[in-house]
């Protein structure tokens, strides 16, 4: 029975993620890991074609939109997290570039999200057909982000169309270090623009080897109001309650003399609700519990105390500018990242040793489990912000979700009936009841 709900634990700002990851396929259960960490990823180079489904590549708690060429190179996944309300805009889109343009919209704020892929070999022709899209773009809201790789080293060209296009649309490139070394050379192939968007973090994501020969960038885009992430809800330990003493206090009450005082249902209702309730907290203890619906069932308290500790050496690295401090960062974060992996295979092993070992005549040990496995599924998130038909706004708070949906299903049920005659219907029988005697002993069971 919960008790108390209410907002929770907030965020001022959109994490964006990109990754050049050279086939998705057999690489999601990476990508999941990495998830929980962002509210959009774009996945460049997917090598995805259409015997790949969407169900194929899904990631709980993320809308996906996918631009495929075919399962040997280039294509383009986006990632939204279900909490953000995004609409896909093909109509700016070239056919003849990879590109995915999304229309992102949170807290009544928008921007437009851009991600690309260039080919190394492309043509001269391809800046024209960006420019293009970013003239269009721009036409419908200046605020724009772009991410993505586009095969031009920032760290070594001066004179580049690619440089030319950033001046002349005020592009800024929030990326400074290298997003991909070879054995030569570091490159910085996956710059990450921003147009009249405000940022935070930054910051270039080593990625294993076996993964992408390209690391990946992050970067915080800044909103004025605030998202909810997770909530706390205040529940009863009824293990640990006391229910013959709530027994006792319950048979106390003279519950005829306290109802039958009100001839109202509702008032009746609310009165026998608010005596239970206030007795329940008499007998039984409650404790407070964060809901966090993003969390991978293997996540743990030791794991979200080490990403506490990593969020605290970003804000000090941030502040310092300190190399000492940003490589304290680095490790810490490089340490969150193995511990998610190693989590997730320990998780699994001791899954499989649970299944093997469970009695067939244990149903409730089996719900849990399934409950667990679970965790995250379409039939338990959260509400995805919803359009205002009144104002055409885009609602996020828990308060306006409710009030639209209420007001929606609260039109449905009223129906107007005025100035409308009751239709003659012809009579199925001749048999009537004209008189329907009742007395208190035909309730009485025996």
């Amino acid at each position: 029975m919960d008790v108390h709900p209410n907002p929770g634990p907030i965020q001022e700002c959109l994490t964006l993620f990109h990754l050049n990851i050279r086939s998705l396929r057999h690489k999601i259960s990476h990508l999941e890991d990495l998830a929980s960490d962002y509210d959009i990823l774009c996945i460049t180079e997917s090598h995805l074609d259409e015997n790949i489904l969407d169900d194929d590549i899904s990631i709980d708690g993320f809308c996906l939109t996918r631009r495929d060429r075919n399962a040997h190179g280039g294509g383009i996944v986006v990632y939204i997290s279900d909490k953000i309300h995004s609409k896909r805009l093909q109509h700016i889109e070239n056919n003849n570039i990879e590109m995915i343009c999304t229309n992102i919209e949170v807290c009544k704020e928008s921007f437009l999200l851009l991600t690309v892929y260039r080919p190394p070999n492309s043509s001269s022709e391809f800046w024209n057909m960006f420019e293009s899209c970013l003239d269009s773009a721009i036409d419908i809201n200046p605020r724009i982000v772009i991410v993505g790789d586009l095969n031009v080293d920032l760290l070594a060209v001066q004179n580049h169309r690619l440089i030319d296009i950033v001046n002349h649309y005020q592009l800024n490139n929030v990326i400074s270090l290298p997003t991909r070394i070879g054995p030569t050379r570091a490159s910085l192939l996956d710059p990450i623009f921003l147009r009249e968007c405000s940022n935070d973090m930054v910051d270039v994501l080593p990625i294993d080897s076996n993964i992408s020969d390209h690391s990946a960038t992050l970067v915080d885009i800044l909103i004025k109001e605030k998202i909810s992430k997770s909530y706390k809800r205040k529940i009863f330990c009824y293990k640990d309650g006391d229910f013959a003493l709530l027994n006792s206090l319950i048979s106390e009450i003279n519950w005829a003399g306290t109802l039958d005082e009100n001839s109202d249902i509702d008032v009746a209702c609310e009165i026998f609700n608010e005596k239970i309730t206030t007795l329940s907290r008499r007998c039984i203890p409650t404790k407070i519990i964060t809901f966090r619906n993003n969390d991978k069932p293997w996540f743990n308290s030791e794991l979200r105390r080490e990403i506490r500790i990593r969020n605290r050496m970003w804000k000090k690295a941030k502040k310092s500018g300190s190399p000492f401090q940003i490589d304290k960062y680095k490790h810490q974060r490089n340490k969150v990242n193995n511990m998610k992996k190693h989590a997730r295979e320990v998780f699994f092993l001791e899954i499989n040793g649970i299944i093997d070992n469970l009695p067939p005549s244990d149903p409730n040990g089996f719900w849990k489990l399934v409950n667990l496995l679970t965790k995250n599924s379409g039939t338990s998130s959260s509400i995805p912000p919803l359009l205002n038909p009144d104002n055409n706004q885009v609602e996020s708070s828990d308060q306006e979700k409710a009030d639209i949906l209420n007001n929606y299903f609260s039109s449905i049920s009223n129906i107007n009936d005025a100035n409308v005659d009751v239709p003659d219907l012809e009579s199925k029988t001749n048999s009537t009841l004209s008189e329907i005697n009742i007395t208190t002993e035909d309730f009485v069971i025996s």
